[in-house]
């Protein structure tokens, strides 16, 4: 694969773009790829077996690239403007026959407008090494073409928290996030999403942008401020009452920055464990685990109270896939998704503002990556799952992807829901959930 990489309305070549390449179809990219860039992380051993899935290299002064590609495509390829440049980022999926020896991908980047801004937390020093991203509103109908947006192009800030970056016309917002979990998020209502749903987000800053030749209206530098929240301790003891030596735990609004939605685990150690960025008068549930001794809970954290946590043995469950015929479907590759509620205020009912869906994969792939698949009775049994926590399986099968009802795991016992049924004019594309798939962030 080669090309050149040029400006929109010019055609002057643009020097110094990075070109990446991911080589797979879509379903890949959202539900498989992920898989391995997060085993990669497990063992040297997992990352030296993972195959080879994303390609980079960068234009010349000519703004031409070239590739060596492997087969099996299609590809996803993302083109991010150099650094200092009023360009845009874009990206592509493109599908490549296998008869043919090459393939020419002329890119083109479109112009936009520059935004210098700042971090700052909320004593007025600047944060150093944030995340800021654009994401237009929804209102927007000013969009480039095959736009990257959000995670997709982000930038970091510098050393005195300040930051450069390209947006396209139109109205918008940008969002940050600091380099550490320490700060809370900027707000605990829902925003919409797709359609008629809502969801909630958990970015430490927000900075609306206005739709002119001047994004900020004459504001001058947009400034993003982060709050920093409440470290709330929790005391974590194993089923023989002794401190977990090292454990895990995921809560929904301590998050990874380039993955809004993904938690980010955080670590038990010596039996303690540290909840970070809590605000005042919220309560955290936490989900609780140790991989090792197989043992977890879950349990309320409230901000500023220290707390102690008893984890008992792991629950497991027995899941059947079967078609409307009761006839079995081995080879579905399964996912465990933990419904894990997000924080609430201290006065609020449980199941405000409601659930979403964690895959067990994010903190401890040990155990769940490569994914479990379903045998020639269509069965799958998963062992080390939290007790006393609700779950979802999700089944893909033929880019499809079938879920079950939510159900309890309990400590030592193996819970058996029921049936979930191969439904062939219904997919992960047209399926409307309560909450969303947890890749689409």
């Amino acid at each position: 694969m080669s090309g050149r990489v040029t400006a929109a309305g010019t055609g002057q070549p643009v020097a110094g773009a990075r070109i990446s390449v991911f080589a797979g179809p879509e379903e890949s990219y959202r539900f498989g790829s992920c898989d391995r860039y997060t085993t990669m992380t497990t063992t040297a051993d997992a990352a030296a077996a993972s195959p080879p899935v994303e390609f980079d290299t960068v234009s010349g002064t000519d703004g031409a690239f070239r590739f060596r590609l492997p087969p099996g495509g299609p590809y996803r390829v993302t083109v991010s403007a150099p650094a200092g440049s009023a360009y845009l980022s874009v990206e592509h999926w493109l599908t490549w026959e296998n008869d043919n020896a090459a393939l020419d991908l002329p890119l083109t980047l479109p112009a936009g407008r520059i935004v210098r801004g700042t971090m700052r937390d909320d004593a007025g020093q600047p944060v150093a090494g944030g995340w800021v991203m654009y994401l237009p509103s929804r209102s927007n109908r000013e969009l480039p073409a095959a736009l990257a947006v959000g995670r997709a192009a982000p930038v970091r800030t510098a050393e005195d928290g300040s930051f450069v970056i390209v947006v396209p016309p139109g109205p918008g917002t940008l969002e940050g996030w600091g380099a550490t979990p320490d700060y809370r998020p900027v707000s605990f209502g829902p925003v919409p999403a797709r359609g008629k749903d809502t969801l909630r987000t958990f970015e430490h800053a927000r900075v609306r942008l206005g739709a002119g030749a001047d994004p900020t209206d004459g504001a001058g530098p947009p400034v993003l401020t982060l709050h920093r929240g409440v470290g709330t301790r929790v005391q974590v003891t194993g089923p023989d009452g002794k401190p977990v030596a090292a454990g895990v735990a995921v809560c929904r609004p301590v998050v990874q920055p380039l993955r809004n939605l993904v938690p980010r685990p955080l670590a038990i150690r010596d039996g303690t464990f540290e909840l970070p960025g809590c605000a005042p008068d919220r309560v955290y549930p936490v989900a609780f685990l140790d991989p090792t001794g197989q043992a977890g809970a879950v349990a309320e954290v409230r901000a500023g109270e220290p707390a102690a946590v008893n984890l008992e043995p792991c629950g497991a469950a027995e899941v059947r896939l079967v078609d409307l015929a009761g006839r079995p479907r081995s080879g579905a590759a399964v996912a465990v998704l933990l419904v894990l509620d997000c924080d609430r205020a201290a006065t609020a009912a449980r199941g405000a503002p409601g659930p979403a869906l964690v895959d067990q994969s994010w903190f401890d792939p040990k155990h769940f990556l490569p994914r479990s698949v379903t045998d020639a009775d269509g069965k799958v049994t998963l062992r080390g799952l939290v007790p006393g926590a609700d779950y979802v399986v999700m089944f893909a099968l033929n880019e499809r992807a079938h879920t079950s009802t939510p159900f309890r795991v309990r400590s030592g016992q193996v819970s058996r829901p029921s049936d979930v049924l191969v439904l062939f004019n219904d997919s992960s594309k047209n399926k409307p959930r309560a909450a969303p798939f947890p890749e689409e962030d």
